[in-house]
């Protein structure tokens, strides 16, 4: 996430977390939202003798329970809605190019999405 912030602040954005913990791209007057997270897989797992107490004092309670690790593929997605134009907002990790190599165009998109943001406030002002 550091790398990213930084080509999109050597890009001219300005980019702040706010008080939820949501980063945002600062675009004009409009914060556009983006994140970036990576895929898990999910392996079910035995309890552990905690969970297994558990159990025994809640009947209720009970598995499957499951272990998480991370695979490596990342996805990065600019957050908005459907009036926020018809572009790309999601990228993920594949055998064509890593997300990486796509920040040229999760620009554009955050550029996109601005523009499209300041028409609509600007329409219903």
């Amino acid at each position: 996430m550091d790398a990213l912030i930084s080509a999109f602040e050597k890009a001219g954005f300005a980019v702040r977390v706010d008080d939820e913990g949501t980063t945002i791209a600062l675009i004009g007057e409009e914060g556009i939202p983006f994140s970036i997270a990576e895929r898990v897989r999910r392996d079910e797992r035995p309890p552990t003798d905690d969970e297994r107490a558990e159990m025994r004092r809640n009947p209720w309670k009970k598995g499957p329970f499951y272990a998480y690790s991370p695979i490596g593929q990342l996805t990065l997605q600019i957050g908005g809605d459907w009036r926020d134009g018809q572009h790309r907002q999601k990228w993920t990790d594949g055998k064509p190019r890593p997300v990486e190599e796509c920040l040229y165009s999760v620009a554009r998109g955050l550029l996109i999405s601005a523009d499209s943001r300041a028409h609509r406030r600007n329409d219903n002002d």
